[in-house]
């Protein structure tokens, strides 16, 4: 059938931070333009991206995991960066850079502080031959955190663990609720490349 099915094995986590649908998560910046432009602009365009089909139907599609707990960090140059948070069953674990920031260009290996492996509490179970292709927040330009994109093969692959890319040193915060990234689901099935 075509049933996605979330689960967690943490009591009440489905009614206080709950997987859901991408459209609830609609940056505020975009939900501020108006559809229509004024009227001395209407001469030269039709109207603004809130009515470009593009932005209209990405919006629609996919489901958004906030963040289940706050999330302390302590990020340290060349260091030893340290996380905390507010409840045992909730951990994290960093990616050290010899697995993964050593090996990106320069110019963006800089960029980015500290990459931490969520031990997720969430798990998923896709109909058979499909997966659950892993966004990060696009458009809303968060400054400080982001999400590693990938493909999960989640009729097979129950577990999640979305690795964040911290951006700044120093001591913060990541509240409980911040929206890590989407979950767009695909079909697994091949396709014939035809270019004229």
């Amino acid at each position: 059938n075509n049933d996605i099915i979330f689960w967690t094995d943490v009591k009440s986590l489905p009614e206080i931070e709950p997987i859901s649908l991408g459209q609830n998560f609609i940056p505020e910046w975009f939900q501020n333009i108006p559809r229509n432009l004024p009227e001395e602009l209407k001469k030269i365009d039709k109207g603004s991206v809130k009515s470009c089909p593009g932005f209209i139907e990405f919006f629609k599609v996919g489901y958004v995991m906030p963040l289940w707990c706050d999330l302390n960090l302590n990020v340290v140059k060349d260091g030893e960066s340290s996380w905390e948070s507010p409840d045992e069953r909730f951990t994290f674990d960093t990616h050290p850079n010899y697995q993964f920031l050593d090996h990106v260009p320069k110019s963006i290996g800089k960029t980015i502080k500290l990459v931490v492996k969520t031990l997720c509490p969430w798990h998923v179970k896709t109909p058979k031959g499909i997966s659950l292709l892993w966004l990060p927040m696009l458009y809303h330009y968060d400054s400080n955190i982001s999400v590693l994109p990938g493909i999960i093969p989640t009729d097979k692959v129950y577990e999640l663990n979305p690795h964040i890319l911290i951006y700044k040193e120093g001591k913060t915060t990541l509240p409980r609720g911040t929206p890590l990234g989407m979950f767009v689901p695909i079909r697994q099935e091949k396709f014939n490349l035809i270019v004229r």
